[in-house]
């Protein structure tokens, strides 16, 4: 068991796609009172469907400009599996989506961190590496949200073998993230005329600055991301000072929900500008949308009260 730990820890140090046996894949989640290293769990098991898709890139790490990791050239969609830290009475389970222009993922800002303390929080925590890049695509999110929506189906399909509720399962996206979350969510949804996909349908939705998703010309919300009756509850941080994600997308969303009759939560800060994940700063008034964050999920049912999980304290 040692070397297979740590054969596993060189394999994530190189950025490779880990495929293993589906036995290999259960994470006896429960009772340990450390972090264990996260698994990669490959969420295609078919034939990949497109668009967008280009086979045969090797995963890599572009070089930074600075103090952020940035994924690329992902062929092989997959799921990195954070399990619970510590005792925890949660049965949630969240798929972290980063952002990155679908050029590349932000994996340690906003997927790896955020995962990390979601599990610290009781949470199964899932990073979503989806297929990358995709920007040159004539929808940059087409491909990415067909992967969001096979991996609520993956996630749900372990409910039992990782030990979450399948009636708990929902999204953490950040800027383009945040808008693959919002579009998968649109896409697996009741509408009037369809009962939708609900083996795919999250039971939730949380957003930070989430990206593109007002018209730059008009400051309005995009007609593809209007809301309809019967949609999860919808969580929301935003900067007003975001210049990337602008914050009339977030409002402009808000406002849907609230015609739309969905439960809602917006949270907008004066400063923070964009990209700000759950890292702290003194120069931001961002820092305690985490908080919000984590008594939104309280409200909910879907972690206890005081957050941490019980050896994560």
């Amino acid at each position: 068991m040692t070397a297979f730990i740590q054969a596993l820890r060189i394999l994530r140090s190189a950025r490779l796609s880990l495929v293993l046996a589906p036995s290999a894949l259960i994470l006896g989640l429960g009772d340990q009172g450390m972090a264990e290293e996260p698994l990669v769990v490959p969420i295609w098991s078919t034939e990949i469907p497109g668009p967008g898709l280009k086979p045969g890139l090797k995963e890599k790490i572009v070089p930074p400009a600075d103090v952020v990791e940035r994924t690329t050239d992902i062929s092989v969609p997959n799921l990195v599996v954070y399990k619970p830290v510590g005792a925890t009475t949660s049965k949630a389970a969240i798929i972290v989506v980063p952002g990155g222009g679908f050029r590349y993922l932000t994996t340690d800002l906003e997927g790896s961190e955020a995962c990390e303390w979601l599990a610290k929080r009781g949470v199964l925590a899932c990073l979503l590496k989806h297929r990358c890049p995709t920007h040159e695509e004539a929808v940059p999110a087409a491909g990415p949200t067909v992967d969001a929506i096979e991996s609520i189906r993956l996630v749900r399909s372990r409910a039992t073998e990782w030990n979450i509720d399948p009636a708990a399962v929902g999204f953490l996206g950040f800027s383009a993230g945040g808008q693959v979350a919002l579009r998968a969510t649109l896409a697996t949804s009741a509408s009037p005329d369809s009962a939708g996909d609900l083996n795919a349908r999250p039971d939730f939705v949380m957003l930070a600055y989430p990206w593109g998703l007002a018209d730059p010309a008009t400051k309005t919300l995009r007609p593809e991301f209007e809301l309809r009756a019967g949609l999860p509850p919808i969580f929301i941080a935003q900067a007003a000072d975001d210049s990337a994600s602008l914050p009339q997308g977030s409002l402009g969303l808000f406002a849907s929900a609230l015609n739309q009759k969905v439960p809602a939560e917006l949270h907008i800060y004066a400063t923070g500008g964009h990209g700000y994940g759950i890292r702290p700063s003194k120069a931001a008034s961002t820092t305690d949308w985490t908080a919000r964050a984590e008594d939104w999920l309280i409200a909910r049912g879907l972690i206890s009260p005081g957050g941490q999980s019980a050896s994560a304290k």
